[in-house]
């Protein structure tokens, strides 16, 4: 079974004991992807980080790259193990049989179904990915906008500040969404003024 992993985020940089075959390959399927979740738990916790979000506009080519385990559940526990997260948390999709983890149809449909076609146009046998829920409205009781999100990350603590900032600087270029567009805009306006 060739089964393939996704990303979009920190995991394309911070594998850290998550085994993989080769490179990140930029040519994974187009997702709705915005830093639309908060984190709760680790050194992120209370920065702005990357899900799947059906609910955004942005559209990004994500990444990809082979697992060298040829066992779904095997693949899917090192995502997992990686993630620090519950398997709920974790995307899959058997190709042939177009089966899915259950929470990653039920957050993200649209996004199952361009993964799997994907999949199919690739030859890859089964797919896995990070499949976290959006998480800012709940933390902060007002809908995500990238508007919304800068003024978030704008408030947070120096500490914080600068942890969601490295994050998003490290994410991968192509990674580009709204958010980021207007982070950016902030940083040259910010820049501009100083000179």
């Amino acid at each position: 079974m060739r089964i393939v992993i996704l990303g979009w985020g920190s995991l394309i940089n911070e594998p850290r004991d998550l085994p993989i075959v080769g490179d990140w390959q930029k040519d994974g399927p187009v997702l709705w992807i915005e830093f639309s979740r908060i984190s709760r738990k680790g050194e992120r916790a209370g920065c702005l980080t990357l899900v799947i979000d059906e609910r955004c506009e942005s559209e990004v080519t994500t990444l990809h790259v082979l697992s060298p385990r040829t066992d779904l559940a095997q693949a899917v526990a090192d995502l997992q193990e990686r993630e620090g997260t519950s398997q709920d948390d974790i995307g899959f999709c058997v190709v042939a049989a177009g089966r899915f983890a259950p929470n990653a149809l039920s957050r993200h449909p649209k996004s199952c179904e361009r993964i799997r076609a994907w999949a199919l146009e690739k030859g890859f046998d089964a797919v896995i990915w990070a499949a976290q829920s959006r998480r800012f409205k709940d933390a902060l009781g007002i809908p995500f906008s990238p508007a919304a999100a800068l003024n978030y990350l704008n408030g947070l603590p120096a500490p914080t500040k600068e942890k969601a900032l490295q994050y998003i600087h490290d994410t991968p270029a192509q990674t580009m969404t709204p958010f980021r567009h207007l982070l950016l805009e902030q940083h040259a306006k910010s820049k501009n003024e100083r000179n």
